[in-house]
């Protein structure tokens, strides 16, 4: 090998090696994990602390979960890990002692995260590289309690997909993204999916939401992000999926049909497709929730009777309809991962007997002559997201 690549011999190779090597380890490092130096004024993490530690533990914990603990560690799954996997949970225990023991003045909180992080550990020490995520983040563990005890639904996510957990340790809550940075985040996940992969492209959508609403999650249980701000980043993140789907689902469509074309006459870009997404109610008026669906109203600026320019032509009508149908399955199609949202079409023009997705004049035209008033309050309260320059 040294020989092939021009080296005169295996030692001037394995320099040069090293040195690459080494460069590629600094990045590698702080991307898997930021390791933190612990604040332990109090708390010694040194293994001949343990004992002393575990009797403080016991004295915190009720009696129930001082057997529940107990059982976890006679427990068949324990027994039968690797030896590496029961080592790194040796190596992690201290530092969970030491989280629960951070917060022994208020025992309720301790009790109430034990039995959730329990649930947590069962899932991840098979995949025990989260173990030592834990092991190496003494502070942001202690930050993981008063989140398992706040939120049951944040535990199972973190149970559920143990991947949540390298964002939560690594304290990305502590900086939100904007939607430029949301937007900039996802475009990069999704350059790693190939064109033709809707099934690892719904896997980027589903675990970017997943992320980004932990996060989003984490800032607002620990006091980290005013509560008016919680819904505006819940908001961008639905936001950024939205126009991240479109654009991927407007691209599979054209592949295969060509362009449709615009009421100008000539065939749409993809920096102005021709359509647009309007979002209503929480979503229109920047207020989503963590469990909030998406009220959305598709629109296009296209001639429905116009054919596309592919070699398989079709109408600009179907072309919209085909597209509308691959965006819903990009959006609510239920996987492993769960779906990336719920989507409530009622309020598209004549509700759910209306066409699925209508041009922008007929929209107009059904707003002036045959919306209901509450259809024009809910008008007033929209947002677009469209992959357009407009």
């Amino acid at each position: 090998m040294a020989v092939t690549l021009g080296f005169d011999d295996w030692n001037a190779l394995l320099d040069t090696l090293n040195h690459h090597r080494d460069n590629v380890n600094v990045p590698f490092e702080r991307m898997v994990t930021e390791r933190q130096v612990p604040d332990h004024e109090d708390t010694d993490l040194e293994p001949e602390h343990l004992d002393e530690q575990i009797a403080r533990l016991n004295d915190v914990l009720t009696a129930e979960n001082r057997v529940l603990l107990q059982d976890f560690w006679q427990s068949k799954m324990v027994a039968n890990l690797s030896d590496e996997a029961r080592e790194r949970l040796d190596d992690a225990y201290p530092v969970i002692i030491h989280a629960l023991l951070a917060h022994q003045e208020q025992q309720q909180l301790a009790n109430t995260a034990l039995p959730r992080l329990i649930t947590l550990l069962e899932a991840i020490c098979r995949r025990s590289i989260y173990l030592v995520m834990i092991a190496e983040n003494p502070n942001a563990t202690i930050e993981l309690i008063p989140m398992l005890s706040a939120s049951p639904w944040i535990a199972k996510e973190l149970a559920h997909y143990p991947v949540l957990l390298d964002t939560f340790l690594q304290q990305r809550y502590r900086h939100l993204p904007d939607k430029p940075e949301l937007r900039d985040i996802l475009r990069q996940q999704l350059l790693r999916v190939e064109p033709n992969d809707e099934e690892e492209l719904l896997s980027v959508l589903r675990l970017f939401k997943k992320n980004q609403v932990l996060a989003v999650a984490a800032s607002d249980v620990l006091a980290e992000r005013p509560i008016m701000k919680v819904s505006d980043s819940l908001t961008y993140i639905a936001a950024v999926v939205l126009e991240a789907a479109l654009e991927r689902a407007f691209a599979e469509i054209v592949k295969r049909y060509g362009y449709p074309i615009g009421q100008d006459g000539d065939p749409v870009t993809e920096a102005d497709c021709g359509f647009a997404i309007i979002g209503y109610g929480k979503l229109g008026g920047l207020e989503l929730s963590y469990s909030s669906d998406l009220d959305l109203v598709f629109l296009h600026k296209i001639k429905e009777q116009g054919m596309t320019t592919g070699e398989k032509s079709v109408s600009g009508m179907k072309f919209a309809a085909r597209l509308v149908q691959k965006l819903m399955n990009y959006l609510n199609t239920q996987t492993r991962d769960g779906r990336a949202y719920e989507i409530d079409m009622r309020l598209r023009p004549s509700g759910n007997a209306g066409m699925m997705v209508v041009s922008y004049h007929a929209f107009e035209t059904y707003q002036l002559e045959k919306a209901w008033s509450w259809e024009h309050q809910a008008w007033y309260g929209r947002e677009r997201f469209a992959v357009t320059n407009e």
